[in-house]
């Protein structure tokens, strides 16, 4: 049997996988923080029918005869260029603007013993089309926690690693309208309006409730002040960074897991924890860098901006020039197929 007709079978799936990359690409060009994906070839084992000889004081060289065996898949690379910026005005969409990635988490579990969490407890994403839960928590549209940290009054120093609250306090205490006496319940506070800055930071302004009394049954009086009104949030959005962007693994819903090729090897399973803390077990093992959560616009992390998604890094006409390139490649595969049974039928023929 020819061997260009496995070289052209190699050529086909290669050929079909590129279209099935491409597909998803133009699938997805109007998905928020989608990245785009992008495939190589490379050669396959080459026969060899002789060897190469050096040159003599009589003789020259000769060069080695080999015969390729056809194309394999060299990688399937994830392109993190920034995408396009697309403005929605909504407080709560937030879109990064350089380096970082939002964690996000279903359980928004931290271990409070290493201000750290596990790897089975977060993901990394880059869409930030995010809203708010009926319990004040930034959420993604699925349900996950939005990861960020309470600060000690300056955003570019994140002290703990919690749920991004809004209701909450400069303490962290969920906010309400505390009555005197402790046996009653308290006024729910709403807010008013918020704001995400560019490093993170965000500012919550409540309602403010001014003081009033409720006559009880038994003649006494129940006061509740105003002292929680138009509390500002020291709450600020982390971004984690990876050494290896392109290494993380896809899991679907725009979400990223970590894994080592994207990071190298950790010394333990805990593997996002706060820039510049040096907890024992924090560290990446074989020179790796770790995956480090801070607040943007501060080291490689870049600022986040509110009101405004990133959208695909999706290029339609690169994306439709690569996908005649692929048709043809099938096209000429296909046909070295045919032309090697044509052979082969020549060669039958021969016997009449």
């Amino acid at each position: 049997m020819l061997r260009s007709m496995y070289s052209a079978i190699g050529g086909l799936r290669g050929f079909q996988n590129k279209l099935d990359v491409i597909g998803n690409n133009i699938a997805n060009v109007n998905t928020v923080g989608f990245k785009k994906g992008r495939i190589e070839f490379q050669d396959m084992l080459s026969q060899a029918m002789s060897g190469g000889n050096a040159p003599t004081a009589t003789s020259g060289g000769t060069n080695p005869k080999q015969v390729g065996l056809g194309s394999t898949i060299s990688t399937i690379d994830t392109i993190h260029t920034q995408g396009g910026a697309m403005t929605t005005n909504v407080p709560t969409d937030l879109m990064i603007q350089g380096n970082g990635f939002f964690i996000v988490s279903p359980t928004g579990k931290v271990d409070a013993t290493k201000n750290a969490m596990t790897k089975e407890d977060y993901f990394l994403t880059r869409a930030g089309n995010f809203g708010v839960d009926a319990d004040g928590n930034l959420a993604t549209s699925n349900g996950m926690y939005v990861m960020g940290t309470v600060t000690d009054g300056n955003a570019t120093t994140p002290t703990t690693l919690q749920k991004i609250n809004l209701l909450q306090d400069k303490a962290g205490n969920r906010l309400a309208v505390a009555p005197t006496a402790p046996a009653t319940n308290g006024v729910p506070v709403k807010v008013k309006s918020f704001s995400i800055g560019t490093d993170g930071s965000i500012t919550v302004v409540y309602d403010q409730k001014p003081t009033g009394t409720v006559p009880a049954a038994g003649g006494a009086l129940m006061v509740f002040p105003a002292a929680n009104s138009n509390e500002v949030s020291k709450m600020v959005v982390g971004l984690a960074t990876v050494a290896n962007p392109g290494g993380l693994e896809k899991s679907g819903n725009n979400l990223y897991k970590v894994n080592g090729s994207s990071n190298g090897n950790m010394a333990d399973d805990t593997v996002l924890f706060m820039a510049g803390d040096t907890t024992a077990g924090h560290a990446p093992t074989g020179g790796a860098k770790g995956v480090m959560i801070g607040a943007p616009n501060s080291a490689e992390r870049g600022p986040v901006y509110s009101g405004m998604l990133e959208m695909s890094n999706t290029d339609l006409s690169e994306e439709f020039t690569e996908m005649i390139v692929a048709q043809r490649g099938f096209q000429a595969n296909s046909r070295i197929i045919t032309t090697s049974d044509s052979i082969l039928e020549e060669l039958v023929n021969l016997k009449r």
